[in-house]
């Protein structure tokens, strides 16, 4: 999605953010609750990109400006919005949609754009439905805003912290 009907969303989202109305997603993303270190590690990387950023723990405008950048897009100029039929998915739909995704973030990158999956991004499906033809029955499952990296920008340089590798894999002998 680019140019005016982008527009269109992004306008909506803000106004349903500013109106602190609650995201109504297709999908719950996350067990709940969630396991305490799958919490721990998500509490985590949002502390460090908000120190990151020097936004402190009691500044709640700079956390909201913080939280409103997601329904910016961060300002993209194009988001791929990905979904599937919502009368015919299964979990293998959401694990395609990710090699779908994982294909085009390396695209992206491979023609020198950035570009950043979010789920909050389809926090507002009905927005979402009211400005794409023929997606009434679409499941929203994950948005993917893309660009051009800004030269020196603060933000894209956030790191967070990664388990090391030998966590991920179990040697059996």
């Amino acid at each position: 999605m680019q140019g005016h009907v982008l527009e269109s969303i992004r306008s909506d989202y803000l106004d349903a953010f500013e109106a602190r109305l609650p995201p109504k997603h297709d999908y719950g993303y996350s067990p709940d609750p969630l396991p305490a270190l799958w919490a721990q590690r998500a509490k985590s990387c949002g502390i460090g990109i908000l120190k990151h950023k020097g936004i402190g723990r009691d500044d709640l405008e700079k956390r909201r400006e913080h939280d409103r950048a997601n329904f910016r897009f961060f300002g993209a100029k194009q988001v791929f919005f990905i979904g599937t039929q919502a009368t015919s998915y299964s979990y293998g739909t959401f694990l395609d949609c990710g090699f779908l995704m994982d294909n085009l973030m390396l695209g992206l990158d491979g023609l020198g754009y950035g570009s950043c999956p979010q789920y909050s991004g389809v926090a507002y499906p009905e927005i979402l439905r009211k400005h794409i033809p023929d997606s009434q029955f679409t499941l929203f499952i994950a948005a993917l805003a893309f660009g051009r990296p800004l030269e020196g920008s603060h933000v894209n340089e956030f790191q967070p912290s990664r388990l090391p590798l030998d966590t991920w894999f179990t040697t059996v002998e």
